[in-house]
């Protein structure tokens, strides 16, 4: 297999045209020049984009490493207030009384 142009490479990692130049400035993502003069015409060897998708799975990639550490149980009451129970209380008494005045 030859090498990879650009969109081959987005395509395959899925991200867009300025997160590829960003990496490849960068130098996560190692290419070839194959322009000349001062434009660059970047190609990418596909062994390079299998090494930078292996590196980024070994260190992005929790699930693959190790196991996740348990979650400590929650500890917490679970008591249901109804802080409107004692308002009807509290405007049956009141309407009685103006009731028997």
């Amino acid at each position: 297999m030859g090498l990879l142009t650009p969109a081959q490479v987005r395509a395959e990692l899925g991200i867009s045209d300025r997160q590829l130049r960003d990496l490849t400035e960068d130098g996560a993502i190692p290419f070839i020049n194959i322009g000349r003069g001062k434009r660059r015409a970047a190609r990418y060897d596909p062994d390079d984009i299998e090494a930078f998708k292996a590196e980024r799975k070994k260190l992005l990639c929790r699930s693959t490493n190790a196991r996740a550490p348990r979650r400590t149980p929650t500890i917490s009451n679970t008591n249901v207030v109804d802080f409107r129970a004692p308002y009807p209380q509290k405007t049956g008494e009141t309407r009685k009384s103006k009731n028997a005045g």
